[in-house]
């Protein structure tokens, strides 16, 4: 009989259960076959991805696989056709972020090194604390998405039978637990989702193979951009802001040359390593929407300059207050930190079905909120954003006018150059992010309306959740009568 057990909400792939059971089932189309688990992830039963949970509910794949209603193969084909394409760009993008991260990691290393042999204990406790807590939080949080794969994987042999579904071979989770514990969870989910893109550009295999390498790769996407992103805000943001407060801690004291290059060089590294992260990130959410458009290198460019002018204002907002005040920078950031949490919560996401894990995740988003806005809700956003930028603004300029009055160091160069950079950046965000929004967006130039109809409950819903019919037509009736 087969098994009634669920499987593991998904956190990735939002094509619907149908397309799922029709890639992971061997029976349905010998040209399915795969070694890969990716495969699994469109049968999950959610039509979310990490660090996007969506307001629509997608009905439960039991009910799915016990008619086993299968779609028709060309309608699968046509859906999967007409998605975005692998472009080179992607390619590019791909190995930028496997450079970034190498590259990160050793400067880091690098400085450290230079502290300790310079025996700034301090110093150099702090920048190795921050190398490898991240890296075994990312590791952990890589492992348990492979868990789930695995579970699912089980739960559909239970259901179908070991002879219909298409398992990952033994040989590949050894390197990905391997490569995981190595730290570089990251890597090879990046190396995976390469691997699949160029695959469905090879134009020696036959076009049902180049689907199925498209389909994995839209997956891996996902996975490899949330990965990587979770990992440089949790050691790149705070090595860049731990950075700014010791070179304001110890700028009287002599240093060599090598290890101001390498600070600097350090600095920048991670500084580019957070936007880049982002641009890969949106643009691997799009990318798997197969109804959505992918972003233009245009687009990719304004997106990266508009999250590089958000982010690095606030960091030195935050180094600078933290080079005055000390731990006092920990009460603003955990204000902030809880606040933000709290909000994502308040917006009921669904990651997972077990709530414990689905708080734990909301705190780690409201986190990646501290540096810089992150859109977890399908749905109207610029409410979302005007109140968190508010929010933003106002800490950056508290912060900064506390450190530009308290601060005893009015006389260096960087007093005055310190206000114009994060008061300029404010003009750059919102000249970049308007320019994307309103010329380089994938629905096209002017596709996004300035104001957009709205009715009574639309930004509540953004701001909050979205209402059930009997919800809207309570608050209709509500507003009705206190209008009569």
């Amino acid at each position: 009989m087969a098994s009634k057990k669920k499987l593991p909400r998904s956190r990735r792939c939002r094509d619907n259960e149908k397309l799922g059971i029709y890639t992971a089932l061997a029976s349905d189309q010998a040209d399915c076959t795969s070694r890969n688990s990716a495969q699994l992830r469109y049968s999950l039963g959610n039509d979310s991805y990490v660090g996007r949970a969506l307001a629509l509910h997608s009905e439960d794949l039991d009910s799915v696989s016990a008619t086993r209603e299968l779609p028709p193969h060309k309608h699968v084909e046509q859906a999967i056709h007409q998605a975005p394409e692998f472009t080179v760009f992607d390619i590019i993008l791909g190995f930028s972020s496997i450079g970034f991260f190498f590259f990160d990691v050793v400067t880091d290393m690098l400085l450290a090194r230079d502290y300790f042999y310079q025996l700034r204990l301090v110093p150099f406790g702090l920048t190795t604390a921050f190398i490898v807590v991240p890296s075994f939080v990312t590791a952990a949080l890589n492992l348990r998405w492979y868990f789930l794969d695995f579970q699912s994987q089980k739960i559909l042999i239970s259901k179908h039978g070991k002879e219909q579904v298409h398992t990952t071979r033994g040989l590949l989770w050894l390197v990905r637990i391997v490569m995981t514990c190595f730290m570089m969870g990251p890597v090879i989910r990046q190396i995976e989702y390469l691997y699949n893109g160029i695959k469905s550009r090879d134009k020696n295999l036959s076009e049902a193979v180049r689907k199925r390498h498209y389909t994995f790769m839209r997956c891996e996407d996902v996975d490899a951009s949330c990965i990587r992103m979770f990992e440089c805000f949790l050691e790149a943001a705070p090595q860049l802001l731990l950075q700014i407060y010791i070179l304001m801690e110890y700028r009287e004291e002599e240093v060599t040359w090598l290890i101001s290059g390498i600070r600097v060089v350090s600095m920048l590294s991670s500084w580019s390593s957070l936007a880049i992260s982002m641009v890969s990130y949106h643009k691997a959410l799009r990318f798997s929407h197969e109804d959505r458009g992918n972003m233009s290198i245009p687009g990719s460019i304004l997106y990266f300059l508009w999250r590089a002018v958000e982010i690095g204002p606030r960091v030195i907002a935050l180094g600078m207050f933290a080079s005055q005040f000390k731990w006092g920078v920990f009460i603003v950031v955990g204000v902030h930190w809880i606040a933000m949490s709290s909000w994502l919560i308040c917006q009921k996401t669904q990651f997972y079905q077990n709530r414990c894990e689905e708080k734990c995740f909301n705190f780690v988003c409201g986190y990646v909120l501290v540096f810089c806005f992150l859109n977890v809700r399908d749905g109207r956003t610029r409410y979302r954003m005007i109140l968190y930028y508010f929010i933003f603004y106002i800490e950056n300029w508290l912060m900064l006018g506390f450190w530009f009055y308290f601060t005893d160091a009015k006389s260096q160069w960087f007093y005055l150059p310190t206000l114009f950079v994060v008061s300029v950046s404010i003009i750059l965000h919102l000249i970049f992010q308007s320019l994307y929004y309103g010329c380089f967006h994938p629905l096209g130039r002017g596709a996004i309306p300035c104001c957009p109809d709205c009715e009574e409950y639309t930004c509540f819903e953004s701001l909050c959740y979205d209402l059930e019919p009997e919800e809207k037509y309570t608050m209709q009736t509500e507003h009705v009568t206190t209008s009569v």
